[in-house]
């Protein structure tokens, strides 16, 4: 190893540098570009751009280890200044055209033409058509990059290119030349160059320690770097099997996330978990990683050194087979989490969903509730079934898990024991959920607890919970419409500001009539407002007027523009509030009940609580031990609710 203090110049002393197939793209923006050109617009301070670490190769040739977004970016930033000169100022004769030739470019042979030379850093392939274009543009070809043609949508690469132009082009040939010269001044030592020779044992952990520290590489790019450095060692220098990891990255990595600019951003963007927000990417090799080397704990703060653990004890088949898997989750990752959320949140697309549609729905309810430490698992089953949604076991599995979640979420747990209920099911199978959580008191869903919770649900959870019974009540062959949009608002059929227009409705708890003026009368209305037997989906938002209107005039609406219920019978749920409003003018704490009943049977055959059952014996089976049904109404056998309750 070698390391010496150096200014650009060293880039006319050495022939190519390559940046290895598996590095990182190019991912500079305006603000990395700004400082570093403010660093060389600085006369007064000589800049110092950090380290940069290359690997001897053969040939006076470089593997660029580390450094690679800043010798992009300088280079891009010399072609900028370049460009944006006088033809009579860049001439050969000048000493500008000279630079640009033997900084930017190399001959292979001493006695080549200039044509036939080689851009000097040649970039991964994510990157080498836009990079090479630029700097060949007017040196090597005729055609120059015409900036007007660059927007948000293009690599950074041009990007960078185009911030640069549109900054020096108001600038003096004075400044411009100064500028050049200052890059590339022999004196001005900017860079520690640090030389790995071929073979360097000390390679890797200075790589690490270099990028880590530095937070330069994200958990990404040190797995997947990792990955692919094993794979080559592993071909011992075989050339088949080098060829073989170079078409692996091609179609497991580089197509897959890092194709275009738009799949980049895509897989950088960001997800919140409390505090702490990953990429997308990082997110995705977490699951991979919870399904095949999960614990009951959460991996993701030592994701990178998981992986480097497993990889270490890999043989070559095994590390291709990870590559693979890794394309494989992403194409599940990208079609059942990213494409929906995206569709969710674009108002001029239509998503619709369906009861028989149950990996949507799961989809749909995870995504709404943000619950995301179950998604491993989710992504875990649609791959073993190769995204078979009609898959039987697969269904059935997906509804035993949706039950667990929906019935957490109004429950009164919070979600922090998520992240070990995923490893569990993944080792162990769905039902584990069964054993420890449905038939458990101390887990706190059962079917008891669930009626207490509707009787007070936050608004968001309510709307979930009515848009998946409009969607049950919508299975049957007499209805036409089985699809519907995630669109809808929700409304308190009793408003929360009842006291204006709602004080001559009797509050009665139970045949006790309460003081709508008494702190227990309003304290027993406002908890059965919150009720989702109070509450309704409705296609767009009342006029405030009508939203705090008696309950007939709710129903009616206020003249043509301030309509009420009677305008949204679309939906099945709100038509019965609406048939039931022709029959009944009133609505109260009893209507809201008797509401509440009906919601939760709905609730308990949407999301049952799939208890274990239990195994008959013989005498269980003998005709004397069968219930006797003659006990009960008929009334009571037709509601399990009523049942319920009247069972000894």
């Amino acid at each position: 190893m070698r390391a010496k203090a150096k200014s650009l110049y060293f880039l006319g002393e050495c022939n190519q540098l390559t940046v290895p197939f598996f590095q990182r793209r190019y991912i500079w923006r305006e603000k990395n570009w700004e400082e570093l050109l403010n660093s060389f617009m600085n006369k007064s301070v000589v800049p110092f751009l950090g380290s940069l670490i290359l690997k001897e190769e053969r040939g006076n040739n470089f593997s660029v280890i580390d450094g690679q977004q800043r010798l992009t970016t300088i280079t891009i930033l010399a072609k900028a200044i370049y460009d944006c000169l006088p033809e009579k100022s860049k001439g050969l004769e000048s000493g500008v055209g000279n630079c640009a030739q033997n900084f930017l470019f190399y001959r292979k042979n001493a006695i080549d033409s200039f044509m036939d030379a080689k851009v000097k850093v040649e970039h991964s392939k994510n990157d080498r058509a836009d990079y090479e274009r630029i700097l060949k543009a007017t040196l090597q070809n005729d055609e120059a990059i015409d900036t007007d043609t660059i927007n948000d949508t293009s690599s950074n690469i041009l990007r960078c290119y185009k911030y640069y132009v549109e900054l020096l082009k108001k600038k003096s040939v004075e400044t411009l030349i100064g500028l050049y010269s200052s890059i590339f001044d022999r004196e001005r030592r900017i860079f520690v160059v640090i030389v790995l020779e071929d073979g360097d044992v000390n390679e890797q952990s200075i790589f690490d320690t270099i990028n880590r520290a530095g937070e330069k590489l994200t958990i990404a790019d040190i797995i997947k770097n990792n990955l692919y450095k094993h794979l080559l060692a592993k071909c011992k220098k075989n050339p088949d099997q080098e060829r073989e990891v170079n078409d692996c990255y091609d179609q497991c990595w580089e197509k897959v996330f890092c194709c275009d600019q738009k799949t980049s951003d895509m897989w950088d963007e960001k997800r919140s978990f409390g505090n702490v927000k990953h990429t997308n990417l990082e997110f995705l090799l977490y699951c991979i990683a919870c399904i095949k080397w999960g614990e009951d704990k959460d991996m993701f703060p030592d994701l990178a050194t998981v992986y480097e653990k497993e990889i270490a004890q890999m043989d070559y088949g095994d590390l291709l087979k990870l590559a693979n898997e890794i394309k494989e989750y992403a194409a599940i990752f990208t079609k059942y989490i990213q494409d929906l959320k995206r569709d969710l949140e674009d108002e001029e697309k239509s998503v619709y969903f369906k009861y028989d549609d149950h990996v949507n729905r799961l989809m749909l309810i995870l995504n709404k509730f943000k619950v995301q430490m179950f998604y491993p698992y989710v992504l875990m089953r649609l791959h073993d079934v190769d995204q078979n949604d009609s898959d039987e076991q697969l269904i059935s599995d997906f509804k035993k898990l949706e039950s667990f979640i929906v019935r957490r979420k109004i429950s009164t747990r919070g979600t922090n024991d998520y992240t070990s209920k995923c490893y569990q099911i993944i080792q162990n199978g769905i039902d584990y959920l069964c054993d420890s959580d449905f038939g458990n008191p101390d887990g706190k869903i059962t079917d008891f607890d669930v009626k207490q919770y509707l009787s007070n649900t936050k608004d968001d959870t309510a709307k979930m919970i009515l848009f998946c019974i409009e969607l049950y009540r919508r299975r049957v062959p007499a209805v036409d419409v089985k699809a519907l949009e995630y669109v809808y608002t929700l409304e308190h059929i009793m408003p929360k500001k009842w006291e204006k227009n709602w004080l001559d409705v009797a509050i009665d708890d139970n045949g006790s009539i309460l003081n709508p003026s008494s702190d227990e009368g309003k304290q027993f209305r406002d908890g059965a407002i919150q009720s989702i037997g109070n509450k309704a989906l409705l296609t767009g938002s009342l006029n405030s007027s009508v939203k705090n209107a008696a309950f007939a005039k709710k129903i009616s609406g206020d003249g043509e523009h301030k309509p009420g219920y009677e305008a949204h019978t679309l939906l099945l749920i709100t038509r019965d509030i609406v048939n039931q409003a022709r029959n009944d003018t009133v609505w109260d704490e009893k209507h809201i009940a008797s509401r509440l009943d009906s919601l939760y049977a709905e609730f308990l055959e949407l999301w049952p609580s799939y208890l274990p059952v239990v195994n008959q014996t013989d005498d269980d089976n003998d005709a004397n031990n069968d219930p006797n049904l003659s006990q009960y109404t008929e009334e009571e056998l037709a509601d399990p609710v009523k049942l319920m309750n009247a069972v000894p």
